[in-house]
Order: C-alpha cells, then structure tokens, then sequence
C-alpha cells in the first residue's frame, strides 16, 4: 500500500487486488510447505519432479479460484457470514487508504508489535510463552503463549470462536492428556497427545465435511448453475462460461504430465 501510494495515481482497487494476490501467493506456498512433506512421510524415497509439482500447484491454484469465484456471491452476498479476515484486511485498506487517526493507529500498533516481537525473539528479553512447571509435573503441559499476533486473532474472531478455542484447549490439557495418561487410556504422555492432535484434525476436516453436506450440496444448482447452464454469467469478475474449458485444461495437463489417470483426475 505505502509503495503504490509513493507511486501516486493508485486506487482502493489496485491496493486490494495487489495484497490479494500476495496473499494468494502465501497461500498456495503454505499449501505445498504443509502437504509435500507428507510424500516422503508415506514413501521413504519418493521422488518428485519440479514440472509435476509446478503443474499440480498451477492446476490447484486455477481451480481454487475457479470454485472460490462460484462460491463468492452465495456466502459473502447471500449467506452474509461473517469472514473475520476479510473484514481485518479491508479495514486495514480503508485505515491506510483514509489517513487520520485509523492510520496513526494502525501503524502505531504495527510499530509497537514489531518492537515487542524483536524483544522477544531477537534479543529474547521476553520469553516466548509461559508454562507452569507445577503443572507440568502433573503432565498438565498448559501455557500461555506470549504473542501480540494471538490477541490480533482473539480479536477478530471475537469472544465466542475464541471461547471455544480455548475451551478445546481446556479439555485436552487438563483432562485428555492427565486423565488419559492416569487411567491408562494412553500408555505415555507422547501417545495422549499424539490423539490429541488426530482428535483436532479429525473435527477440521468433519467440520468441513460438515459444511459441505449442509451448506453447499443441498445449494449446489444455485452456486453452480452458471457455470452448468453454460451462460455468460458473470460471478465475482470471472467470466463463468469459461469454468468448463479451465477444468478440461486442468484436466489434461494433469493427466499428460504428472502419470495420473484419468479418473483419478476428474
């Protein structure tokens, strides 16, 4: 925002689409940082070409614009939820943008949090988190993480997401892992916690499952009628009639270049 702005003749729209595609960016590399490393986790000495890869995240970053443009104007427009976020980000933009006291703020706040972080983790005058050793001998290994970013996020997501949050916290560290470990349920605490986090990533991903069932399958000719019926329609900025000819693209870069069949891909 600063650097276009120094630019001059820049506009809400260029500054947004510009952190959007930054932000994208970061995404499809924490995507790839998150999941490649699980090849080598299943197979001890897979290997994997850079063009497979380049080609597979091309495909996956096409069509996960593709279906968030569909989706857009359902959840955002229709639905009206919430999207905690986006609405951080847009204010963000619009306190850069306006100047004035929001500015002064934001970027007071952003200097001060910076400074706070070098204390902590350049020059460690601040410790990272706080755990109490009490506790620990009771294999409660409950803390707190001294984090500015933390209470960003808390506060922006607001009093009951961060309540649940926390109470997950609760119940795992004071009851699966301590009760768990006492009763016999798991034979160590690394064995408590490792069903501790299975458990965690079993409710994200029925949680989305979830969704799927609820929200989007029972909607799913109102979201993707567009792209279906083959219109001109225009949802989002993406032209929708072009959806067909972008999957069956995908579709074969994916089949002639990465060795996966054909059904597997569709």
């Amino acid at each position: 925002m600063a650097v276009l702005k120094a630019l001059k003749n820049t506009n809400l729209n260029e500054i947004n689409v510009t952190h959007t595609a930054m932000s994208a960016g970061s995404m499809v590399a924490g995507g790839l940082a998150f999941t490649i490393p699980g090849i080598w986790m299943l197979y001890k000495n897979a290997t994997v070409s850079y063009w497979t890869l380049l080609i597979i995240t091309l495909g996956g970053t096409i069509l996960g614009v593709i279906f968030t443009a569909l989706v857009r104007k359902y959840f955002i427009e229709g639905e009206k939820l919430p999207f905690p976020i986006g609405k951080a980000a847009s204010e963000t933009v619009l306190a850069g943008d306006e100047g004035g006291s929001k500015a002064k703020t934001l970027f007071t706040t952003l200097g001060l949090t910076a400074i706070f972080t070098a204390l902590r983790d350049w020059f460690g005058l601040i410790p990272g988190a706080w755990m109490s050793a009490r506790l620990a001998t009771k294999n409660i290994f409950f803390g707190i993480w001294v984090s500015p970013m933390a209470v960003g996020i808390g506060y922006i997501i607001g009093p009951l997401f961060t309540g649940v949050w926390f109470l997950g916290a609760i119940i795992s560290y004071f009851f699966i892992i301590p009760v768990g470990v006492a009763q016999g349920w798991f034979s160590d605490v690394a064995a408590a916690t490792a069903f501790k986090n299975s458990l965690g990533i079993g409710l994200m991903v029925g949680t989305g499952i979830g969704i799927l069932i609820k929200g989007i399958i029972p909607k799913a000719k109102e979201i993707y009628s567009p792209m279906i019926s083959g219109r001109a329609a225009k949802e989002g900025g993406v032209y929708l009639k072009w959806t067909p000819i972008l999957f069956a693209a995908v579709a074969f870069l994916l089949t002639v270049f990465t060795g996966m069949g054909l059904w597997a891909v569709y």
